[in-house]
């Protein structure tokens, strides 16, 4: 029946064991007297819903419903072991002290804490690594080194996408020096579509357009000559002549 209303709006209820991550139940069974039965304490241990950005990590230890040690660090604050580890625990076999906020300094309750320190680093040993830190299990190092190692799927992408890189940059090197080559090998005088193709398409079809050029070449020869015969036996058309100005402007303006 217990409510906390803030500024009119009801506090939700947030129980900290149903939001961990990764969760594991530990069963601890503390010694208390040689008459009483067998005690059983059950502990969540797991990391919080925040981590590993939110490094909050503790014991959360009740004592019959009653929150005495909120986030009870085991562990030395400065040490990165146990980080984002939060657990929760119900300890109602050791007596808490007269103001409800600690428990006495009995022998139970410091073999309880030893006990708590153990859990935490043997949970931090084996889970460390679902968290993003590296994991301290020598088992899942080995495995982790040698992923590392092989640097996994990105890792031969890049390789792959390097490799085509150089491959890439040598058949354009490749076809830079045969376009030149063949450029070389052209004639005085060739086609323009020839040599624009040339330049465009690259390599791969420099040796046809140079086959090509040649040929043009030698039509363009034979169209001279005949040219040369016409004017030696005749005086040109003066329209045919400025049509065929306008075409070599065309030519040479393509």
């Amino acid at each position: 029946n217990f409510q906390i209303i803030l500024r009119g709006k009801v506090v939700e209820h947030i129980n900290i064991a149903h939001d961990l991550k990764f969760k594991k139940i530990f069963t601890y069974k503390p010694q208390v007297t040689h008459d009483s039965q067998v005690v059983s304490v059950k502990v969540d241990v797991g990391f919080a819903k925040e981590a590993p950005v939110l490094g909050i990590f503790g014991m959360n230890v009740y004592h019959k419903n009653r929150l005495i040690m909120p986030f009870w660090k085991v562990l030395q604050e400065g040490s990165s072991r146990g980080r984002s580890v939060v657990g929760v625990l119900e300890a109602n076999f050791i007596e808490p002290a007269h103001d409800k906020q600690d428990f006495e300094r009995t022998p139970l309750f410091i073999r309880l804490e030893t006990k708590l320190r153990q859990i935490i680093i043997e949970y931090w040993k084996n889970n460390c690594h679902l968290i993003g830190y590296q994991p301290m299990n020598p088992q899942l190092k080995t495995q982790y080194k040698a992923a590392k190692g092989s640097g996994g799927p990105g890792h031969q992408f890049q390789q792959k996408s390097s490799t085509a890189q150089r491959i890439g940059a040598h058949s354009s090197s490749t076809a830079q020096r045969i376009g030149a080559h063949s450029s070389n090998l052209l004639p005085e005088t060739y086609d323009d579509a020839a040599v624009f193709g040339l330049r465009t398409n690259g390599a791969g079809s420099g040796l046809q357009f140079s086959g090509q050029a040649q040929e043009n070449s030698t039509n363009s020869a034979s169209l001279e000559e005949d040219l040369v015969n016409i004017a030696s036996d005749a005086e040109l058309d003066p329209n045919f002549i400025e049509k065929l100005s306008d075409e070599n402007i065309s030519l040479f303006t393509r």
